[in-house]
Protein backbone atom coordinates (compact mmCIF):
# COMPACT_ATOMS: atom_id res chain seq x y z
CA UNK A 1 0.00 0.00 0.00
CA UNK A 2 1.40 2.78 -1.21
CA UNK A 3 1.75 5.95 1.13
CA UNK A 4 -0.39 8.50 -1.29
CA UNK A 5 -2.87 5.56 -1.06
CA UNK A 6 -3.06 5.76 2.87
CA UNK A 7 -2.64 9.68 3.30
CA UNK A 8 -5.85 9.69 1.02
CA UNK A 9 -8.03 7.30 2.84
CA UNK A 10 -6.79 9.01 5.90
CA UNK A 11 -7.85 12.29 4.57
CA UNK A 12 -10.88 10.58 2.87
CA UNK A 13 -12.36 9.66 6.52
CA UNK A 14 -10.90 12.74 8.25
CA UNK A 15 -13.45 14.80 5.60
CA UNK A 16 -16.14 12.20 6.04
CA UNK A 17 -15.78 12.57 9.74
CA UNK A 18 -16.27 16.80 9.44
CA UNK A 19 -18.93 16.35 6.69
CA UNK A 20 -20.81 13.98 9.56
CA UNK A 21 -20.66 16.00 12.09
CA UNK A 22 -21.41 19.78 10.84
CA UNK A 23 -24.35 17.40 9.32
CA UNK A 24 -23.55 18.39 5.69
CA UNK A 25 -23.85 14.96 4.83
CA UNK A 26 -26.86 13.51 6.18
CA UNK A 27 -28.40 17.69 4.84
CA UNK A 28 -27.50 16.16 1.28
CA UNK A 29 -28.66 12.80 1.19
CA UNK A 30 -31.82 13.87 2.67
CA UNK A 31 -32.24 15.82 -0.54
CA UNK A 32 -31.10 13.25 -2.88
CA UNK A 33 -33.77 11.05 -1.79
CA UNK A 34 -36.96 13.91 -1.07
CA UNK A 35 -36.06 15.90 -4.61
CA UNK A 36 -36.95 13.33 -7.20
CA UNK A 37 -34.81 14.69 -9.95
CA UNK A 38 -35.26 13.93 -13.78
CA UNK A 39 -32.48 11.36 -14.22
CA UNK A 40 -32.55 8.51 -16.28
CA UNK A 41 -30.27 5.48 -17.32
CA UNK A 42 -27.28 6.68 -19.04
CA UNK A 43 -27.39 10.14 -18.26
CA UNK A 44 -24.51 12.51 -17.82
CA UNK A 45 -24.41 14.93 -14.88
CA UNK A 46 -22.15 17.47 -14.07
CA UNK A 47 -21.22 18.16 -10.51
CA UNK A 48 -19.09 22.04 -10.49
CA UNK A 49 -16.40 22.33 -8.31
CA UNK A 50 -16.93 19.02 -7.15
CA UNK A 51 -14.41 19.76 -3.83
CA UNK A 52 -14.39 16.00 -1.96
CA UNK A 53 -17.56 14.59 -3.80
CA UNK A 54 -19.92 15.14 -1.44
CA UNK A 55 -22.95 15.85 -3.97
CA UNK A 56 -21.20 13.25 -6.19
CA UNK A 57 -21.32 10.61 -3.97
CA UNK A 58 -24.64 11.67 -2.23
CA UNK A 59 -26.31 11.68 -5.66
CA UNK A 60 -24.93 7.87 -6.84
CA UNK A 61 -25.89 6.48 -3.82
CA UNK A 62 -29.14 7.59 -3.88
CA UNK A 63 -29.64 6.62 -7.69
CA UNK A 64 -27.15 4.13 -8.74
CA UNK A 65 -27.13 1.87 -5.26
CA UNK A 66 -31.20 2.76 -4.42
CA UNK A 67 -33.11 3.47 -7.41
CA UNK A 68 -30.81 1.49 -9.83
CA UNK A 69 -30.43 4.02 -11.84
CA UNK A 70 -27.26 3.85 -14.23
CA UNK A 71 -25.83 7.23 -14.26
CA UNK A 72 -22.01 8.74 -14.88
CA UNK A 73 -21.66 11.84 -12.73
CA UNK A 74 -18.38 14.06 -14.32
CA UNK A 75 -17.52 15.76 -11.13
CA UNK A 76 -14.42 18.57 -11.77
CA UNK A 77 -12.48 20.87 -9.31
CA UNK A 78 -9.59 23.61 -9.67
CA UNK A 79 -7.77 21.51 -6.52
CA UNK A 80 -5.63 18.90 -7.47
CA UNK A 81 -5.91 18.32 -3.63
CA UNK A 82 -9.55 18.64 -3.56
CA UNK A 83 -9.33 16.21 -6.41
CA UNK A 84 -7.50 13.54 -4.56
CA UNK A 85 -9.71 13.78 -1.70
CA UNK A 86 -12.61 13.01 -3.82
CA UNK A 87 -11.02 9.69 -5.37
CA UNK A 88 -10.90 8.83 -2.03
CA UNK A 89 -13.81 9.43 -1.14
CA UNK A 90 -15.26 8.11 -3.83
CA UNK A 91 -13.68 5.12 -3.70
CA UNK A 92 -13.95 4.24 -0.41
CA UNK A 93 -18.18 4.69 -1.34
CA UNK A 94 -17.98 2.15 -4.04
CA UNK A 95 -18.79 4.56 -6.73
CA UNK A 96 -15.85 4.75 -9.01
CA UNK A 97 -16.67 3.09 -11.91
CA UNK A 98 -19.73 5.82 -12.56
CA UNK A 99 -17.59 9.03 -11.76
CA UNK A 100 -14.57 10.72 -14.56
CA UNK A 101 -12.79 13.19 -12.37
CA UNK A 102 -11.52 16.36 -14.20
CA UNK A 103 -9.31 19.10 -13.34
CA UNK A 104 -10.70 22.66 -14.47
CA UNK A 105 -11.47 26.40 -13.80
CA UNK A 106 -15.38 26.73 -13.64
CA UNK A 107 -15.10 29.92 -15.34
CA UNK A 108 -13.84 28.37 -18.49
CA UNK A 109 -15.52 24.97 -19.71
CA UNK A 110 -13.76 24.57 -23.07
CA UNK A 111 -10.58 23.45 -21.41
CA UNK A 112 -10.48 21.04 -19.37
CA UNK A 113 -7.80 18.25 -17.98
CA UNK A 114 -8.95 14.20 -17.22
CA UNK A 115 -7.47 13.87 -13.76
CA UNK A 116 -4.86 11.55 -13.73
CA UNK A 117 -4.29 11.31 -17.07
CA UNK A 118 -3.75 14.78 -18.05
CA UNK A 119 -5.37 14.41 -21.17
CA UNK A 120 -7.18 17.71 -22.48
CA UNK A 121 -10.88 17.44 -23.50
CA UNK A 122 -14.02 19.99 -23.15
CA UNK A 123 -17.66 20.37 -22.18
CA UNK A 124 -19.23 21.31 -25.55
CA UNK A 125 -22.58 23.58 -25.60
CA UNK A 126 -25.74 20.94 -24.60
CA UNK A 127 -23.70 18.17 -23.05
CA UNK A 128 -24.98 17.07 -19.78
CA UNK A 129 -28.75 16.25 -18.49
CA UNK A 130 -27.90 17.67 -15.10
CA UNK A 131 -25.87 20.24 -13.55
CA UNK A 132 -25.66 20.56 -9.75
CA UNK A 133 -23.03 22.39 -8.29
CA UNK A 134 -22.28 23.52 -3.98
CA UNK A 135 -20.12 25.92 -2.99
CA UNK A 136 -18.00 26.94 -6.06
CA UNK A 137 -19.76 30.00 -6.86
CA UNK A 138 -18.94 32.03 -3.79
CA UNK A 139 -15.07 31.39 -4.43
CA UNK A 140 -14.33 31.95 -8.13
CA UNK A 141 -13.56 35.53 -9.33
CA UNK A 142 -15.70 36.33 -12.00
CA UNK A 143 -19.05 34.14 -10.77
CA UNK A 144 -21.16 35.19 -13.41
CA UNK A 145 -18.48 33.26 -15.93
CA UNK A 146 -19.16 30.50 -14.12
CA UNK A 147 -22.98 30.69 -14.21
CA UNK A 148 -22.69 30.79 -18.10
CA UNK A 149 -20.55 28.04 -18.56
CA UNK A 150 -23.10 26.10 -16.31
CA UNK A 151 -25.86 26.94 -18.47
CA UNK A 152 -23.89 26.20 -21.81
CA UNK A 153 -23.70 22.72 -20.55
CA UNK A 154 -26.98 21.88 -19.78
CA UNK A 155 -29.08 20.81 -22.18
CA UNK A 156 -32.47 22.62 -22.84
CA UNK A 157 -35.38 21.40 -20.49
CA UNK A 158 -32.80 19.86 -18.00
CA UNK A 159 -32.14 20.44 -14.34
CA UNK A 160 -29.78 22.77 -12.74
CA UNK A 161 -29.25 22.28 -8.89
CA UNK A 162 -27.54 25.16 -6.85
CA UNK A 163 -26.67 24.88 -3.24
CA UNK A 164 -24.74 27.95 -2.00
CA UNK A 165 -24.65 30.00 1.69
CA UNK A 166 -27.28 32.02 3.02
CA UNK A 167 -26.65 35.49 4.33
CA UNK A 168 -27.38 34.68 8.01
CA UNK A 169 -24.87 34.78 10.88
CA UNK A 170 -23.89 31.36 10.36
CA UNK A 171 -23.47 32.09 7.21
CA UNK A 172 -21.45 34.88 7.66
CA UNK A 173 -19.13 33.62 10.44
CA UNK A 174 -18.40 30.75 7.87
CA UNK A 175 -17.55 33.22 5.00
CA UNK A 176 -14.74 34.90 6.70
CA UNK A 177 -13.39 31.56 8.47
CA UNK A 178 -13.41 30.10 5.04
CA UNK A 179 -12.47 33.22 3.11
CA UNK A 180 -15.50 33.45 0.16
CA UNK A 181 -17.95 35.30 -0.35
CA UNK A 182 -21.66 35.26 0.23
CA UNK A 183 -23.42 36.52 -3.29
CA UNK A 184 -26.85 37.75 -3.08
CA UNK A 185 -29.91 35.80 -4.07
CA UNK A 186 -30.87 38.78 -6.70
CA UNK A 187 -27.77 38.29 -8.01
CA UNK A 188 -27.92 35.45 -8.90
CA UNK A 189 -31.18 35.38 -10.07
CA UNK A 190 -30.68 37.95 -12.46
CA UNK A 191 -27.48 35.27 -13.33
CA UNK A 192 -29.81 32.57 -13.92
CA UNK A 193 -32.23 34.48 -15.76
CA UNK A 194 -33.06 31.34 -17.90
CA UNK A 195 -33.36 29.53 -15.99
CA UNK A 196 -37.90 28.71 -15.33
CA UNK A 197 -39.41 27.96 -11.95
CA UNK A 198 -35.62 28.79 -10.64
CA UNK A 199 -37.18 28.17 -6.76
CA UNK A 200 -35.77 27.07 -3.48
CA UNK A 201 -36.20 23.77 -2.08
CA UNK A 202 -37.35 22.93 0.86
CA UNK A 203 -35.54 19.83 2.51
CA UNK A 204 -37.60 18.43 5.15
CA UNK A 205 -34.46 18.17 7.76
CA UNK A 206 -34.40 18.80 11.49
CA UNK A 207 -30.51 19.74 11.05
CA UNK A 208 -31.72 23.82 11.79
CA UNK A 209 -27.46 24.22 11.45
CA UNK A 210 -27.45 23.33 7.78
CA UNK A 211 -31.37 25.04 7.09
CA UNK A 212 -29.81 28.24 8.27
CA UNK A 213 -26.28 27.80 6.78
CA UNK A 214 -27.34 27.00 2.91
CA UNK A 215 -30.05 26.58 0.82
CA UNK A 216 -31.01 24.61 -2.47
CA UNK A 217 -32.38 25.76 -5.52
CA UNK A 218 -33.64 24.32 -8.54
CA UNK A 219 -34.82 24.92 -11.90
CA UNK A 220 -35.27 23.78 -15.57
CA UNK A 221 -33.06 25.66 -18.47
CA UNK A 222 -35.75 26.92 -21.23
Amino acid sequence: MSNKFLFGNIESYLYELGIRVTGHKHYYDQFFSQANLRINDMDNVLDAGCGGGLLAVGLLNEYVKKRNINVIVHAFDISASMLNLAEANIRRNMVRENIRLYRANGQDLSNVEEFGTGNKTSFHDDSFDLVMSSGMLEYVPEPEKATHEMMRVLKPERQLVLSFVNDSLLGIIASRLWKFKILPKEYLFEQFYGIKDFQKFEVDSYNFYMKSLKSIYMGQKG
